[in-house]
């Protein structure tokens, strides 16, 4: 009321709503950005105050609604000049969300409107990424298609296609990951770009058990990924502070420091990673991958009967899960990271500790896509605890019973509800 008139009003009350929105406090910024759309007289600041009401319905769940303001939106706006960037920021925020197929829709409308090449170029490759993420492999490989056709000659192209190579790496489609690794190496006149291709080919010959083959696999593989990789990435980040590129080298300098085994320079290098790039695009993506790695080296050393090695990365893999979990406040992307720090403690028989993080993802994260699982497996972590004799055969099934029923109850069109009918059928 004292500054209804005051030109800089509503700018500070759309820094304020920001600031809620940072806090995760989604309905008293989404009041303050409808009081900045309703009352501003500058059709941008409207905009901007309209599009983040939509991004306030998406970071509540509230998909429908948030559709329905981004359509109007886009049919109130189509010609100002900032609605592309402000349609590119809704698509993120589904993005971190994992609304891939929305994401998708919107960075489509964002490469196709798109005057800019360099940003017309880096809306296909999310539209690619998606497909991807969503794990549609036919649809990513045509998204990819279109890319390097209509922008086979352009600057961006090859830093692309080593993104979405990334992509396919972080969700294990080392195949996939080869082929655009092959052309980023092949194709590009960058010579870092192209060694760093070429290392990571002879990565994932090393993940197909293919690196036999190639005698130079693993020579390739610690040379310039590890001591190439780690001054590039450092080189990087001199050169580019707090930007997604230096968000991308310091992962890489965690890697490198994976790669060579010491933990310890991981470690301090993840913690660094958490800190210094919250909030910036694909921070949840590198802040998972890297104990990810640690997942994936126990999961393999168990399938070899290497015990020892597999419950010293599971022990890794989850310290920086959970670590990473705490980043993430009351945001869907901590349920991911929880329920797989669960996973290592089941396989480390930290049965007590793994029901905390499930019942973490269950009560904090009803409606992520882990939460039933999360469920099952807390009857399952009782179950194993009744086995080995941690609890008494009277406690254990009241426990089983409880943690299966919930899941039936909550969750009984998931898969796990027909698995935890047969367990309780075994228990009468």
């Amino acid at each position: 009321a004292d500054y209804s008139n005051h030109p800089e009003r509503l700018p500070n009350v759309y820094d304020l709503a920001n600031n809620y929105w940072y806090i995760e406090k989604i309905d008293k910024a989404k009041e303050l950005y409808e009081y900045v759309s309703e009352n501003s007289s500058d059709s941008g600041m409207a905009l901007k105050g309209k599009a983040w009401v939509a991004g306030c319905e998406i970071k509540a769940g509230n998909y429908s609604t948030a559709e329905q303001l981004i359509d109007t939106l886009i049919k109130d706006y189509s010609q100002h000049s900032e609605l592309l960037s402000n349609v590119y920021d809704l698509a993120n925020n589904y993005w971190y969300r994992q609304q891939f197929d929305k994401a998708k829709k919107l960075y489509e409308y964002f490469s196709q409107n798109s005057s800019d090449s360099g940003l017309a170029i880096d809306g296909q490759a999310l539209v690619a990424g998606c497909e991807i993420e969503s794990g549609n492999d036919s649809a990513a490989e045509d998204a990819i298609k279109i890319l390097k056709t209509i922008y086979a000659y352009h600057p961006k192209l090859h830093a692309n296609i080593y993104e979405l190579a990334n992509k396919y790496w972080t969700r294990q489609k080392f195949d996939k990951a080869k082929e655009l690794y092959q052309y980023v190496s092949q194709n590009n006149s960058d010579s870092d770009l192209a060694s760093r291709g070429q290392a990571w080919v002879a990565s994932c010959n090393i993940k197909l058990g293919n690196d036999s083959a190639d005698p130079n696999a693993f020579d390739l593989h610690t040379d310039l990924l590890n001591d190439h990789a780690f001054d590039l990435h450092t080189d990087l980040l001199n050169d580019h502070p707090q930007t997604e590129t230096a968000m991308e080298a310091q992962a890489g300098i965690a890697l490198a420091h994976f790669a060579k085994g010491d933990y310890e320079k991981v470690s301090a290098a993840y913690d660094k990673l958490l800190a210094d790039y919250k909030g910036m695009k694909r921070h949840y993506h590198y802040t998972f991958m890297i104990p990810e790695e640690y997942y994936f080296l126990a999961e393999k050393a168990k399938s070899q009967g290497r015990t020892d090695v597999a419950k010293d990365n599971y022990a890794k893999a989850k310290e920086l899960w959970i670590r990473g979990a705490a980043q993430l406040p009351n945001i869907s992307l901590a349920a991911e990271r929880y329920y797989f720090a669960a996973r290592c403690c089941k396989q480390l028989s930290l049965h007590d500790e793994a029901i905390t993080h499930y019942e973490k993802v269950v009560e904090s994260f009803p409606d992520s896509k882990y939460a039933s699982s999360a469920q099952f497996q807390i009857g399952e972590c009782y179950r194993n605890m009744t086995k080995k004799g941690e609890l008494s055969k009277a406690a254990g099934n009241v426990a089983m019973k409880t943690a299966y029923k919930k899941l039936i109850q909550d969750y009984p069109k998931c898969k796990a509800a027909a698995a935890a009918r047969t367990r309780l059928s075994q228990l009468k």
